[in-house]
């Protein structure tokens, strides 16, 4: 069976992109400095509750995913399977990586913290335009997100633009993981404030090199 190139080359785009995120959260878990607006919701109820990191993502965006396929399914597909499954385990797996095979890493001066996040939040937000853009189907949290802002345009009749619904929601959600016990820092408002502008971007730079087709 021949295997269409463009797709598989979208796949592996996702699959990388959606375990590099993984990776970016756990460091950024490190920092302590505060996570994406997802992850502060799972990590407030991973907190509560003693249920791990990755399956908190898991069941959070299962209970999305239900609201997702009775608006559009047209938005799901190996993407969605992908952030749903490999994000949280992926930073599951790195925690346990760094703590049990290179020892517990303990950041304790300002700089230090800052360095990685500074690193970890330009990795994370770079992969999460890639995964976004491949159209391969999104997580149901972006996926929700997309819903919104197709029903805003629709409502209102003119086109608004993706970042700024996007920073919008991104801090609503992050109020709700902040109630729930979840950590908010500086990362958190940086993601509220670059995400919808990144997937922009990056979505801006596939059309022009006239990718996915």
């Amino acid at each position: 069976m021949k295997v269409n190139r463009n797709y598989l080359i979208r796949a592996i785009q996702v699959v990388l992109s959606t375990i590099g995120i993984g990776v970016a959260i756990s460091f950024l878990l490190m920092t302590n400095l505060g996570t994406d607006p997802c992850s502060t919701i799972n990590r407030g109820i991973s907190g509560r509750t003693g249920i791990s990191f990755g399956t908190c993502q898991l069941l959070i965006n299962l209970l999305l995913l239900i609201i997702v396929v009775v608006w559009d399914k047209s938005l799901l597909g190996l993407g969605t399977i992908c952030n749903m499954v490999l994000v949280g385990y992926s930073a599951d797996f790195t925690t346990w990586i760094l703590g049990n095979v290179f020892g517990t890493i303990q950041l304790t001066g300002m700089l230090q913290r800052i360095i990685v996040m500074i690193f970890a939040l330009a990795f994370f937000v770079a992969c999460a335009g890639v995964y976004m853009n491949c159209d391969m189907g999104t997580a149901p949290y972006d996926a929700f997100c997309f819903l919104i802002h197709k029903k805003l345009c629709q409502i209102t009749e003119k086109e608004i633009k993706f970042r700024n619904v996007r920073m919008v929601y991104d801090a609503s959600m992050s109020l709700i993981g902040f109630l729930l016990g979840g950590k908010v820092g500086i990362v958190t408002i940086g993601m509220i404030l670059t995400l919808g502008p990144t997937v922009d971007l990056v979505g801006s730079i596939f059309k022009k090199m006239g990718k996915y087709k």
